[in-house]
């Protein structure tokens, strides 16, 4: 394979500039994803299993083997949805293992 010699200046202002800017998006997005598992804040939690409501992760608990690897399709879906419930929304999509199958995709409303 022939080898790729890189243009890029990481010395150059723009790069510098370019760097600190996305370096910053990364810690937004890091900021929604630790959000999105948060479930809520506490007093929509009280009221969520006051009306007989679970968790996705719980019913993730009930559902995977334990200590199963699994994957979250969609952590930040709903992050924009007007009057939603921020990232994560109300739904958890996941791929991972269940109990009687070697596999599975599941989506869980929280």
């Amino acid at each position: 394979m022939k080898k790729f010699k890189s243009t890029i200046n990481n010395r150059s202002a723009s790069f510098k500039n370019n760097k600190k800017a996305m370096l910053k998006l990364v810690k937004k997005l890091n900021g929604f994803l630790k959000l999105s598992k948060s479930a809520g804040s506490p007093g929509a939690l009280i009221k969520a299993k006051q009306r007989g409501k679970s968790l996705s992760s719980e019913k993730l608990n009930l559902i995977l083997d334990k200590d199963s690897p699994f994957l979250e399709l969609m952590p930040l879906a709903g992050m924009k949805h007007e009057n939603g419930f921020g990232p994560g929304g109300t739904t958890s999509c996941i791929l991972g293992f269940e109990r009687s199958a070697s596999s599975a995709t599941l989506q869980l409303k929280k």
